[in-house]
């Protein structure tokens, strides 16, 4: 009877408009992020809001840009010392995106791909125990994005891979439950770099000098990395790279000197 009663009433409202939502104000805010906690903050709590209030594709609008957020905020943003804020960050990240579960809202990339992201940017500043407690559920994800969404976002299910097999506590420089693997993490940044055709991610080349480094390649992690920033400063300067990513690519170039400046 319920569901009846769903159907007669989606006849008499129609569809759920898509658009209908007004994000300019998180949009404005959003746009004004750079290295800028404050906006991110307004530009969270207003997407935040929407959750409530949308659906279709206004509701997987929603949860992208909250996911960007995350990204930016937590791991390009918050130094790895920093375990208890960017586990906050990205705990949140894993909350939102349970919104566009396939379940409420059909097939999608977004699910498997921010569901991933956001898994993987949590064990990277968790405990042992935590990292088990998840493992499996994270793990599945990742082989849905690879196996059905492998060219979303410019290859990031691949991207993300990387950075899931790269995980080990750095602390103690001990390996994660499993997680850690050199071979697949380098498999996957080469599929995210070549997937990646307009070079926008530059996260999978200071990924990539990662990989190299954890090889004990330090010579061509150097070589590499020397060569990606300077392409991308270049790129940055000239103003060649897509406006929606130009805070992640400053941000980025940063991690690269700091990096750069332990080779």
């Amino acid at each position: 009877m319920i569901l009846l009663g769903l159907f007669w009433l989606v006849l008499l409202l129609g569809p759920i408009p898509v658009g209908a939502h007004d994000f300019s104000a998180a949009d404005q805010y959003f746009a004004n992020r750079e290295n800028n906690l404050s906006n991110l903050k307004r530009a969270e709590d207003l997407y935040q809001d929407a959750l409530n209030q949308v659906a279709g594709q206004d509701l997987l609008y929603a949860v992208q840009q909250l996911g960007k957020i995350y990204y930016y905020w937590g791991e390009l943003l918050t130094p790895e010392d920093k375990k208890d804020v960017r586990k906050s960050i990205f705990g949140r990240c894993r909350a939102m995106v349970e919104r566009i579960h396939p379940n409420i809202v059909g097939d999608n990339a977004a699910y498997s791909y921010w569901k991933s992201t956001c898994f993987a940017f949590w064990v990277k500043s968790a405990t042992t125990p935590e990292v088990m407690g998840v493992r499996d559920e994270l793990l599945a994800a990742l082989r849905e994005g690879l196996s059905r969404w492998d060219n979303y976002e410019e290859g990031g299910i691949h991207r993300t891979a990387a950075t899931v097999y790269m995980c080990r506590n750095s602390e103690r420089d001990e390996h994660f439950v499993g997680l850690y693997d050199e071979n697949k993490a380098s498999y996957h940044i080469h599929q995210a770099l070549e997937k990646d055709q307009n070079k926008k991610h530059y996260c999978a080349h200071l990924l990539k000098a990662e990989v190299l480094l954890a090889r004990g390649k330090r010579e061509d992690a150097q070589e590499w990395l020397e060569e990606s920033k300077m392409e991308l400063d270049q790129r940055i300067a000239s103003n060649q790279l897509p406006c929606d990513a130009l805070a992640e690519s400053k941000a980025v170039s940063i991690l690269m000197a700091a990096f750069l400046s332990t080779l």
